[in-house]
Parts: structure tokens; sequence; C-alpha cells
């Protein structure tokens, strides 16, 4: 037999599997979509109920001012942004080799870090001022404004998008632009997000009330590294919380670019633009998308990440063009790193990525070594200022982490167990944990997809699992590719690791999986109806996937605000899907009826935003701040004095989420501190405002006002207590 013939023959073997392999894939496919389908309510009377409602929908009102406001601070500070990051990414590689829509996704993450740092410096130095910010924006802006207009080349300064050819990738666009629309429409909507108006939102808020950057006792995740959160801190000081979500959906339009770029050096044509779709579509991420978290953010961060990495291991750069990528990409695994706790891992898996590809190229461990120590070095630039602030208030860079042996004050057990149950830890230190991880790395996909269903925390489609094979039996070709599987491996086992719980954790993992698995749909020529059939079940699937984001965002109700039918102080007054118990009535009181100079102490609700009135929080995860002090006096007197010290003036009960929230143990009083507390209750408080509403829309908000020292109780009985119900028996 000829070579020829040999060659023919095996390249039909080559073809006969890659047909075996698409078909087995499509009836996985098929199967998983099927099995998904059939086991995820279908929400068809909220669907037509939303559908009734909207016919009251109009867009000008009152708060449409506000949302058009936050719409042009947003794109303000994306503009700010992008410039920023051009300077930065000039210097870090003067003379690299970069397309425009290169050049333009990577400034935009520089410029998101920078705008983090200088918000994070500002409140280091005790300026965190409306009108510090406002001054910083405008010179931004005045330095980076163009001196001649004639010569901006507007056209060039939009990013070009993914060519749209085939049926597919029409209806693919099609698909992206109805998510965007989802997207807006809830990212216009008030803020309810728990996690935002407890810390996202919460936290810089109160370095705005404070205008520093401080150490605030009880309150655990206060403490935790928030690059993003001081992006969302700037542009919450001069915006508005809606300028924030709006910042945290245009992430998904900096992912979508970053995937366009990435595809057009390295992967086959329109991969960015279905990877896109693959991952926009899910429900877990454009609910997240559509509200103040960070999740989404730090996907794109991470994107941005392990594309410099990419570059950096790719091709001839020469001694210093590759020294430079190794810098930028060492940058923006800092910054990633720095998103959260469980984010840190991404830098060992990074170092054993660079070590593989390099010694791949046979490169020696010296030169290895070297650039390892370039990049860890870089990365560590960005992260330092981050992990020095709980150094400096806690004496432990990763606080609370080891809180319970390390750091200042020390963690309580129960409080480190409250946090730990939040993120479901894997237990690493039994006999059969090694077990178990190898099962979950097989098992959990297939889990992960088929539980999720509420679309807050877990729901990602059937999309990923569904294509997932593809990976397995036909390894899509080029060395980029390599990059991003050895980089998802690493991030999954990082993710199996750290939590049993928070599939949005792993969120990053998600988006780039998403960019694979395109590309291996689109790199495979042959069988070109079964090909089109799996682009079929993608189309489908997509489609499904934001069908349900729209019905569950839309079960939120926050449109109805937008569109006129109900006020602002209406909409957040009341629980809605996924906003329980709200606190939000209260605050507005507060905010609107309390004297100058009052400090408030919060009791039973962690949701601090949108105070304007400075507030002593509470924590689901740590004592409650009354508990603390009922423990350390010794009497309702000292109880009085010490809050007086702090400059407390009043207190603020949420009952119905204290009782909602009660198996975290928030008020673990013992007999004596239950006595000092009640001494204190019966001489020092007053009640002042109230709002109590029986079954089955309870809530029960009290403002209650310390007594000043010289006012006498003596002859007036004690406000109710709402405490009672946690009295020791």
């Amino acid at each position: 037999m000829s070579s020829g013939q040999q060659l023919t023959a095996a390249t039909k073997r080559k073809y006969t599997w890659e047909h075996g392999a698409l078909t087995a894939s499509v009836l996985w496919f098929s199967a998983v979509l099927f099995l998904k389908v059939k086991g995820t309510p279908r929400f068809g009377d909220e669907l037509l109920s939303l559908i009734k409602d909207y016919q009251g929908f109009h867009l000008w009102h009152a708060y449409s001012a506000k949302g058009l406001a936050a719409l042009a601070v947003a794109f303000w500070i994306i503009w700010i942004a992008i410039k920023c990051g051009g300077q930065l990414l000039g210097k870090l590689l003067p003379a690299a080799e970069l397309s425009p829509l290169e050049k333009r996704v990577f400034s935009a993450g520089l410029g998101f870090a920078a705008i983090s740092v200088a918000t994070l410096l500002l409140g280091f130095f005790r300026l965190w001022y409306v009108s510090v910010f406002w001054f910083v924006l405008i010179v931004a802006s005045i330095a980076y404004f163009p001196r001649r207009l004639p010569q901006v080349n507007w056209r060039n300064s939009i990013p070009p998008i993914t060519p749209l050819k085939e049926w597919w990738a029409k209806t693919a666009f099609a698909l992206l632009v109805v998510a965007g629309l989802i997207l807006l429409m809830g990212d216009l909507a008030p803020e309810i997000f728990y996690d935002s108006l407890h810390y996202h939102l919460a936290v810089p808020n109160l370095y705005l009330l404070n205008h520093r950057i401080y150490n605030e006792p009880n309150f655990a995740y206060a403490s935790f590294v928030m690059v993003v959160q001081m992006f969302w801190g700037f542009a919450l000081t001069v915006g508005n919380e809606i300028t924030v979500r709006l910042l945290h959906g245009a992430m998904t339009v900096l992912l979508f670019f970053a995937f366009v770029a990435f595809e057009r050096r390295y992967l086959s044509q329109s991969a960015g633009l279905l990877g896109a779709l693959i991952f926009i579509s899910m429900p877990l991420v454009g609910l997240n998308a559509a509200a103040a978290g960070i999740d989404v953010a730090s996907s794109a961060l991470q994107f941005l990440a392990v594309f410099a990495l990419t570059r950096a291991l790719m091709g001839d750069h020469g001694e210093p063009g590759t020294r430079q990528w190794i810098q930028l990409a060492g940058l923006f695994t800092g910054v990633a790193a720095t998103c959260k706790y469980t984010s840190l891992l991404t830098i060992p898996v990074a170092c054993i990525v660079i070590a593989w590809r390099r010694r791949q190229q046979r490169q020696q461990w010296q030169i290895v070594f070297r650039q390892l120590a370039l990049f860890l070095a870089y990365a560590a630039l960005f992260m330092l200022p981050f992990y020095m602030k709980n150094v400096v208030f806690h004496h432990n860079p990763v606080y609370p982490i080891a809180g319970t042996i390390w750091g200042e004050p020390r963690v309580e057990d129960h409080s480190w167990n409250n946090i730990a149950r939040e993120t479901g830890p894997p237990q690493l230190l039994r006999a059969s944990s090694l077990l178990e991880l190898v099962v979950r790395f097989f098992r959990d996909p297939w889990f992960i997809t088929m539980n999720g269903r509420d679309g807050g925390q877990n729901f990602i489609g059937p999309l990923v699992l569904g294509l997932l094979p593809l990976l397995l039996v036909i390894r899509p070709p080029g060395v980029a590719c390599g990059v991003l599987a050895g980089y998802s491996l690493g991030l999954w086992v990082a993710w199996l690791l750290t939590t049993t719980a928070q599939i949005r954790f792993g969120m990053p993992l998600l988006a780039i999986v998403s960019l694979l698995l395109a590309h291996a749909v689109l790199s495979f020529r042959p069988a070109v109806v079964v090909r089109q059939t799996l682009l079929v079940l993608c189309i489908f699937s997509a489609a499904w996937n934001l069908y349900y984001t729209l019905v569950l965002t839309g079960l939120r109700d926050g449109w109805r605000v937008v569109g006129g039918m109900v006020s602002e102080h209406d909409y957040l007054a009341e629980a809605h899907f996924s906003y329980p118990m709200p606190d939000y009535e209260g605050l507005v009181w507060m905010n609107n009826n309390l004297p100058a100079g009052s400090r408030v102490m919060m009791a039973g609700d962690t949701r601090t935003y949108p105070t304007r009135i400075p507030v002593v929080p509470s924590s689901l995860f740590d004592n409650q701040p009354i508990v603390t002090i009922s423990r350390t006096a010794q009497s309702g007197d000292e109880v009085a004095e010490i809050l007086r010290k702090k400059g407390v003036t009043h207190l603020f009960v949420n009952v119905g989420e204290a009782i909602r929230t009660e198996s975290y143990g928030p008020f673990q009083w013992d007999g004596n501190s239950w006595a000092v507390l009640d001494n204190f209750w019966r001489g020092h408080v007053r009640l002042i405002w109230s709002s109590v509403v029986d079954p089955p829309d309870f809530k029960a908000l009290f403002v209650y006002e310390v007594r000043p020292d010289r006012e006498s109780s003596e002859n007036s009985a004690p406000p109710f207590n709402p405490f009672e119900r946690w009295k020791p028996r």
C-alpha cells in the first residue's frame, strides 16, 4: 500500500471517528436537553401574567430621570476607564502587536483596575467625599478629552463585531440583543440583591458616609478583598446604585468583545459569538449581571487574565516582548485574584500553566523560574494594597480566613461556621475526602445542571453539560485551546476545593468553558448535517435559557418601577422574589427624620443600603453588636454609656428578618447578658417609630431612641422589647 493510500485511510478513519463523536454528542445533548426541560417548571401562568401587566408600562415618569442620569454617568465612567487603561497599556506594552479590539478590551480591564486602586487610596487618605470624586472624574475628563474633535474617527471608535454570514450566527446575534434588552431592563430596576444590600453596595456606602475606609467590628464581610466593590464605590459616589448595576451589566459587553478578540487571533470564526451566547444566556449569569453583584465582573477580569497569559505563552515575542506580556498577565491575574478569596487559587493555576507550556517549548528551568517570578511580582504588585488593608486592621491579610487562630479580633467558632456555611467548603481533612473530590469531579456537572432551577444561584441551563463531551472525545486543535483547557481544568479543581454550594463562584470557569465549547462545535467541518443539528440544539437551548432569564427577572417585579407602574419607594418597601423581609421603609424613615449627628445600631438585618445615616451594621456571620455590648457591660447603665461613647443614638430592629435567619443564631444571650439588656431596655430606650404588618405579609420594623444621659424614664413604661423571642429559657 502506498503512502498516499495509507494517508487516505488514516484520514477516513479520522473523519469516521469525528462523525461518530459528533453524532454521539448530538444524542447526548438531546437527552440532556429533554431531561432538563422536563424537570424544570414552565412558569406559563407567570409569563401570561407578566404579559398582561406590561400593558400599563410607560417610560416617561419620575423614575426615568434617575435611570437616564445613571446611564449617562455609567457611559462617562466607561469612557474614562478605557482612556486611562489605554495609557497604562501603552506603558506596559509599548511595542506589542495588538489589534484595535484587543487594545480596547485590555484598556477597559486596566482602567477598571486603576479606578479601583484610586478609590482605595482616596479612602485610605480619608478623602471619600462626593466633591473629591467628582473632582477626580472631571479632571480625568479634561485630561482625556480629544484636543481636536474633527480629527476623531468616531466610526473606528466603535469596535467591529464578528461577521454574521450563516443563519445560526444571525440568530445568535439576535438572541444576544434580546439578552441585552433583558439585562438593560433589569439593570434599570431598583436594587434588591441581598449581597449587594449587605456588602457589595453597603460597604462602599458606609465608607462614603464616614468619608474613609475604616475597620467595622462584627462585620466579617467588610474585611473581604474588594477590587470590584471599590470600582462600584466610585460609581456609587458620583452616580447611584443604578449606575453600578449598569456597569455590572456592561461587563457582559466587555466579555463579548474579549471573546471576539480572542477568537480572531486563535479560534474558529464566530466562536466568540457562540461562546458569548452560551455564557450570557445562562439564567445564573443574566440575573447576576442585572444586579450590583461582582461575579460577572470577576468573570470578565479572569478572562482578560487568561487572554493575556495566552498571548504571553504563544508566538515569539522576543525577550522584551515576552517579559511585557508576562507582566500584563501577572497584573490581570492579580486583579482577578483580588475579586474574592476563592479566586486566590487562580495564581497557582496560572503558574502551573506557565511551567507546563514553557517545558513543552523545551525552555530551561532557569528561564521558567525567572518568568514565574516576574509573573508573581506583578500579581502581588496589584494585590498588595487590598491585602494590606487587612494587615493594618486585623494583622491577617486574608481575614477572616484563619481568623479563629490568626488576627485581631479573633473570629469565634460559631461565626466562622456561619461564614463557611454560605460557601459550603468540602471537609478536606476527612479520610474519604479525596475519594469524594474525585467523585465530584465527574458527578457535579450533571447535578449542577439538573438541580439548578431558582436562577439566583445555580441555574446554568443545559448548554454546558450538553456540549461537554466534545471536549472529551474531540480535542480542539491548537496551543491556545490547550492553554484554555488547562486553565479551565485548574479552575474546576479550585472550585471543587473551595465550595460545594455556590455555583456562581465558578462563573469565571463557565465563561472560559463556554468559549472552548463554541470553538469545539465550529472547528469541525465534516458531518455537516450533524454539525448543523448541534447548532440548532445550541440555539434552542440558548433561547430556552433566555426565556427563564426573562421570567425570573420579571418575577422580581423591578420592571414595574422602570415602567412607571409603581413607585420606587412602594416597590422596595414590600417583599419580592429573592427580596425577603425588607428594611427599606425603616431606613428611609430614618434618613428623612433622624437629626444630624445621629448614628444607628442595626439588629436583626445585615442590609444597610441605602442608609444616609451612619450606622453600626450587624452581620449574620458575627455576633450582633447589641449582644456583644450586653455581654461586656455589667448593667443597663453601662450599656447606655458604651453606646453613647460609640456615638450611637438609635437602634433599628428588623424582627421579621431576624426570625427568618434565626438558624444562624444571631442573638445568643445567656442569663447574665439578657438581664443586662433587659435592665437597659427598661431605663434607656424609647420607641419612636414602627411598622408592623400581620401575616401573610409579615413585617415588624422598629426604631428606638437611646435616651440622653440626662433624661429620666422613671415615670414611663418600658417599650416593647423585640428580643423577647430570643430570651434564654
